[in-house]
């Protein structure tokens, strides 16, 4: 028999939910709840840590060329 646990779905999507809505849950369906949240907060940190956001530059493909252009370089 599983527990039930209570939920605030406004604090875990407060994006639709304006107001407290509480519901109760299994045990492993709020586990699953709680590892995608932590997923999802673990890719926004990884984001801006490495400060990848959207170019405003509006070149068509322009990673393959910035690619070719760190290819073409020679060190020595």
């Amino acid at each position: 028999m599983s527990t039930k646990v209570r939920v605030n779905l406004r604090e875990m999507n407060s994006k639709y939910y304006h107001q407290d809505c509480f519901v109760e849950v299994n045990q492993d369906v709020y586990d699953t709840m709680n590892k995608y949240d932590h997923i999802d907060a673990a890719y926004k940190r990884k984001v801006d840590y490495h400060k990848g956001y959207i170019s405003l530059d509006r070149s068509l493909f322009l990673e393959l060329k910035k690619l070719a252009l760190m290819l073409t370089k020679t060190y020595f």
